[in-house]
């Protein structure tokens, strides 16, 4: 009988016959993985938040144009005439707050929207294992697609399971038509053999800050916009805002609006001096 594979958020995957497409079962989008009792679950995630401008940020870090070009149905199809896996693994690393993961986030929503790609978070090698397994049986059972899994604060998994990691990222066996986004605060506690080997992480990149005007600008706005009519900074304000952010991580440029609302509606609106009547 010819089978398929059909996933239902939530977890539950039924082998059934096979009578439609792959998007139809599993579609395109945000998805975590959650350890239980038994075993993992896989579920649609719909907290994902990513902030207006992360675009222009993504680009000042990640060569879109040689993804585009790597992902392409032409380097498929010379992957697997070569019989070589058709993948690609990417390091950000940095401070806490420069905005790595919402970088790895909005990069992998721009495939969502133009690949149509399942994307997975996972935060543990378990979870990473676990992933990497039912993607492959999902494309074995159903057909080629993109995917990309987001493993975040990977530094201990890869540390304590260098010998599974080098297999996992570097083997016959590696899951194909696959985007491997790594993230880390601790660079130096990715294994040498993982990190400079471009078969297992193509790019080794350090996130340092928002170096573009527009994209703190953007950033900042979209912030304001939020709130409500009354407690909106004047934009004028928020332009004034931008020149002294560029550079500055996101942490950063958040934590300065936030303070700067304080002030605008709190500080000066609330703690005025009050007029004594006599």
């Amino acid at each position: 009988m010819n089978t398929q594979l059909i996933y239902h958020p939530g977890g539950k995957i039924d082998l059934v016959e096979k009578e439609a497409e792959f998007h139809s079962n599993i579609t395109p989008g945000f998805y975590k993985i959650e350890e239980n009792m038994v075993g993992h679950n896989m579920y649609v995630d719909t907290d994902i938040k990513i902030p207006k401008g992360t675009d222009l940020i993504v680009d000042q870090y990640i060569d879109r144009q040689y993804l585009n070009q790597f992902f392409s149905e032409s380097s498929q199809k010379l992957h697997q005439d070569m019989n070589i896996p058709h993948k690609l693994g990417i390091l950000l690393h940095g401070i806490p707050g420069t905005g790595k993961t919402t970088i790895a986030y909005a990069l992998a929503q721009y495939y969502i929207h133009t690949q149509k790609a399942v994307v997975v978070t996972v935060k543990h090698i378990s979870e990473y294992a676990y992933c990497t397994n039912f993607l492959r049986k999902i494309k074995e059972n159903q057909g080629d697609f993109m995917s990309i899994i987001i493993f975040d604060e990977c530094e201990s998994s890869m540390s304590d399971n260098e010998d599974f990691m080098k297999r996992e990222l570097d083997s016959s066996y590696s899951l194909s038509n696959n985007l491997n986004l790594f993230t880390t605060n601790y660079v130096q506690k990715i294994p040498e053999a993982i990190k400079d080997r471009k078969s297992r992480i193509k790019f080794c990149t350090e996130v340092l800050g928002v170096g573009d005007e527009t994209a703190v600008f953007e950033i900042l706005d979209s912030m304001n916009l939020n709130l409500e009519t009354s407690t909106q900074l004047p934009y004028d304000k928020i332009k004034s805002m931008v020149t002294a952010l560029v550079n500055k991580t996101l942490d950063e440029i958040k934590n300065s609006f936030v303070d700067e609302s304080f002030e605008f509606n709190y500080v000066k609106r609330v703690l005025v001096p009050r007029t004594v009547i006599s």
